[in-house]
């Protein structure tokens, strides 16, 4: 059973693997980079892996959820801990409900995410 949908709107690194080309890359080839570190983040998420998750992130790192946004300034501003109890005792694991990128640029991609919390029992 999901335990409840978050919307954010969050800033994340997308490696340039493109910085070698002449070219602006395609539609097609932003967004297969931009699922990459998306995907890269949930693994580490789920694994509470916090260094894992932050290397995806962009800093200063703002978060766009519930309502309310957030910064956080560099590495090592959210300890586990912290996560744990914010995410309760019946969390096992996260996943994407929606990803859509909103807009991109030469410099940044925004991406609309919306990922669900459930508990062992799906």
């Amino acid at each position: 059973m999901r335990l409840f949908s978050i919307v954010l709107l969050s800033t994340f690194v997308v490696v340039n693997v493109f910085a070698q080309s002449p070219r602006r890359p395609d539609a097609a080839e932003i967004e297969k980079a931009v699922m990459a570190v998306l995907d890269e983040w949930m693994t580490a998420f789920n694994a509470l892996d916090i260094s894992a998750v932050e290397r995806t992130m962009h800093f200063p790192h703002y978060r766009l959820a519930s309502g309310a946004m957030s910064v956080r300034n560099g590495p090592g501003e959210l300890p586990v801990e912290l996560v744990r109890r914010l995410l309760g005792e019946e969390w096992h694991h996260s996943a994407w409900d929606k990803r859509r990128i909103v807009h991109s640029s030469e410099s940044k991609v925004h991406v609309d995410t919306r990922f669900a919390r459930y508990r062992e029992d799906g």
